[in-house]
């Protein structure tokens, strides 16, 4: 956190850079949280993870794909998120 004296005297391009840096960071941490879960709920609305309900639906798809199909794609979805 940012001492009331700092912040003062920061002009307004630092201002907008370090709100810039924020929102970049918040997005990447948005991306993080939510792309396995996107993923999987990418899959079922494709119609895979085979008969019953969207639990086991979703265990199903996470035996499947894996740790490694999980995480596909997050690098895309990072600099989207970041840039949003």
């Amino acid at each position: 956190m940012m001492s009331k004296d700092t912040k003062a005297n920061l002009g307004p391009v630092q201002n907008k850079l370090i709100t810039l840096g924020c929102g970049v960071v918040a997005g990447a941490a948005a991306a993080v949280l939510s792309h396995p879960a996107d993923t999987l709920l990418s899959q079922i609305n494709k119609g895979k993870g085979g008969e019953g309900g969207a639990i086991k639906k979703l265990v199903v798809l996470a035996k499947e794909v894996g740790p490694t199909g999980i995480w596909a794609g997050l690098g895309a979805r990072i600099v989207m998120t970041a840039g949003l």
